[in-house]
């Protein structure tokens, strides 16, 4: 696989852990800054690689009908992108490294893993498409703010008929620590690469707290 992801992307964004995978944030002032994954054989993509292909992703060109897309959108780029192979299946992991967990920046993060995811996949589509890839998506970040277990469980108790699909979306994150995210909800569902991956069933994990470990398997189906 290495062989192939390295014709696909330059061999200067490529690296190899056969032991563990740390992603950090770049701010300097983040209270979330580095997450360890562990127990697999990793591929790291360099999220840098995301910033080159922004100039193919333009709302004229790819965006026409879905009004949540903008230059500005497609501009942004997650903490990590990295690639593990268990049982014969390959998964694209993408993680987003968040110091405060409200429900805006549950939305920034959600665009900047969708929009990373993307581009990624339109790497793989346009030059060698590679088939069956599964997706594990991570967003790591401390507990919201002011969220007691009280508040929690009136989150739980809450009726959802009034809420948006994005609204119900933090809710279970936060509470479940996975949501799936609704096809019609999803960025990626927007264009014709969606039929080439498996999309359908797409969820983030919530991993709480900053310095942590992880175990990659955990996730894994």
């Amino acid at each position: 696989m290495i062989a192939k992801i390295n014709k696909l992307i330059n061999s200067q964004f490529i690296s190899q852990s056969d032991t563990e995978l740390i992603i950090t944030e770049p701010e300097s002032n983040a209270t979330i800054n580095r997450v360890t994954f562990r127990n697999s054989n990793f591929i790291n993509i360099n999220p840098n690689i995301i910033s080159y292909l922004n100039t193919i992703f333009t709302e004229e060109k790819l965006c026409k009908g879905y009004s949540l897309c903008d230059e500005l959108t497609f501009q942004q780029k997650c903490d990590g992108i990295f690639l593990i192979e268990n049982d014969n299946n390959w998964y694209i992991c993408i993680c987003e490294l968040k110091s405060n967990l409200n429900q805006e920046n549950f939305l920034k993060a959600k665009a900047q893993l969708e929009v990373s995811l993307l581009k990624i996949l339109t790497i793989f589509d346009c030059f060698e498409p590679i088939e069956n890839f599964r997706i594990l998506s991570f967003i790591v970040s401390q507990s919201p703010q002011n969220n007691t277990e009280e508040k929690l469980k009136q989150l739980r108790n809450r009726n959802t008929d009034k809420k948006s699909p994005a609204q119900i979306a933090y809710q279970k994150l936060i509470v479940n620590k996975v949501c799936l995210i609704e096809e019609n909800t999803c960025l990626l569902n927007s264009f014709n690469i969606k039929e080439r991956y498996l999309l359908k069933n797409n969820s983030i994990n919530f991993i709480e707290g900053n310095n942590c470990v992880v175990d990659i398997l955990n996730y894994i189906n």
